[in-house]
């Protein structure tokens, strides 16, 4: 693979559309591809190209920031006080947590050296290769969300911030059910949804929209 960020350009652009075509729903980044191309990047150059990787995807990044380096940033100061001011009052320091939807890890890597231990679950091993790059920490391990069931670990915390609002009521009412499975006797499960939002709508109101927006 050629040696510098800047040669990738071409490639890099021809694939973007590729990489959210095929993510599926709710799966950004999803493609298999995206974890092999942070693999064989080089060393010096992977925080950029998961930086870049990221962009790609509006959920993870505003459209119109085309700094990625202060993007980021802006994204590990907001989840160092989210998890200050909002999740560490729950938490306590010999949990074992579970952060569902961890999306690039911002929050994970927050709320991490709060905790005993930290797995940080998403759809996206796109996403979750990202992660990686980006946010590591000692106690902190990302997986997709199966892999950690099938583990048939169990937890003090389960968390999940800014991502129920995005499921059907059918794959909420199944998380549900697999975090309780996963929580310990007296456990306990922190959901954020946002409800005060003038678009917010029902997903029945969702699913009458016949317009381009539906």
């Amino acid at each position: 693979m050629p040696g510098s960020p800047a040669t990738f350009g071409g490639r890099f652009r021809s694939l973007a559309g590729y990489a959210l075509a095929t993510a599926g729903t709710q799966n950004f980044l999803g493609a298999r591809w995206v974890p092999v191309l942070l693999a064989t990047t080089p060393a010096r150059y992977r925080r950029s190209m998961a930086l870049r990787l990221l962009s790609l995807s509006p959920h993870y990044f505003q459209p119109d920031e085309h700094d990625r380096d202060a993007a980021a940033e802006r994204n590990r100061r907001s989840r160092v006080i989210l998890a200050h001011d909002l999740l560490g009052r729950y938490l306590l320091p010999d949990d074992d947590v579970l952060d569902v939807g961890c999306g690039p890890g911002y929050l994970a890597a927050a709320v991490a050296p709060r905790v005993h231990a930290l797995t940080a679950v998403d759809v996206s091993r796109g996403v979750l290769a990202c992660a990686r790059v980006l946010n590591p920490a000692p106690n902190l391990e990302y997986l997709v969300a199966e892999d950690f069931h099938r583990s048939g670990r169990d937890v003090d915390v389960v968390y999940c911030i800014a991502v129920v609002q995005h499921l059907t009521d059918e794959v909420v009412a199944a998380a549900l059910r697999d975090w309780h499975g996963a929580l310990r006797p007296g456990g306990r499960l922190l959901l954020h949804v946002v409800i005060d939002d003038p678009a917010w709508r029902t997903e029945a109101q969702w699913r009458a929209e016949r317009g381009l927006v539906g």
